[in-house]
């Protein structure tokens, strides 16, 4: 079971970061909750 809040690289933010945690979360069969400003995801099966 995955769950965690997962910091966001600074050079992913400037560019689809949203993009790239959900593609990778999908991979993984994840569900993604954005977490704002803060540059972070909650990550959970």
């Amino acid at each position: 079971m995955v769950n965690g809040l997962v910091t966001v690289p600074g050079e992913l933010i400037d560019g689809c970061a949203y993009a790239h945690v959900r593609e990778v979360a999908e991979a993984v069969r994840v569900k993604v909750k954005w977490v704002g400003e803060e540059r972070m995801v909650v990550l959970s099966m």
